[in-house]
């Protein structure tokens, strides 16, 4: 790929697990940014939208999130602030510079009663802070347009959530955005 035809990737939740194997497996694809915490407090809607602003991503990809789960359940607002508010706010602004996104779920949005993998059809039913917060952000992330969303226990592979990642991403001009579970 051309200098000229590479994208421009960002990556939120860049120094997270996920985030770093995306760095990696992202970078075939285009120029990644890296969008660590230095670079973007996604506690702070104001920087949020500088961040993209400044970058103007072609793609923006989420791993981001507060996933002190515990923590969650005593600090629900700056649970939700990164969770379910920053996924919005992120998702507004690539709608303005249509740019794809890609956003990182949880299995915590459902209710843990199945022994089977969930499906992105199955109902989603949050029991505590974390899954609901998690599930607040991929409706306000889906507002403005469709989202790719990915569920999955990331610990299990991280590497596994970066190729997939990186497929969705390769064909996205091929079809449209869907909610694929790994």
């Amino acid at each position: 790929m051309s200098a000229r035809n590479r994208l421009r990737l960002m990556v939120t939740g860049a120094s997270g697990q996920v985030g770093w194997e995306l760095l990696r497996s992202l970078a075939p694809l285009g120029g990644v940014v890296a969008a660590d915490r230095s670079r973007m407090d996604l506690s702070d809607p104001d920087a949020i939208r500088r961040a993209i602003r400044d970058i103007r991503p072609a793609v923006r990809v989420n791993p981001a999130a507060w996933t002190a789960i515990d923590r969650a359940e005593a600090e629900p607002d700056a649970a939700a602030a990164i969770n379910a508010v920053a996924p919005g706010i992120m998702a507004e602004e690539c709608r303005r510079l249509d740019a794809l996104r890609v956003h990182y779920s949880t299995d915590f949005v459902f209710d843990g009663s199945r022994a089977e993998p969930w499906t992105e059809d199955d109902e989603m039913a949050p029991l505590n802070v974390y899954g609901a917060t998690k599930l607040a952000g991929e409706r306000a992330g889906c507002i403005h347009c469709a989202a790719t969303i990915f569920f999955g226990p990331w610990s299990a592979s991280h590497s596994a959530a970066a190729t997939c990642a990186s497929s969705t991403i390769s064909s996205a001009r091929q079809r449209p955005p869907s909610r694929s579970p790994i």
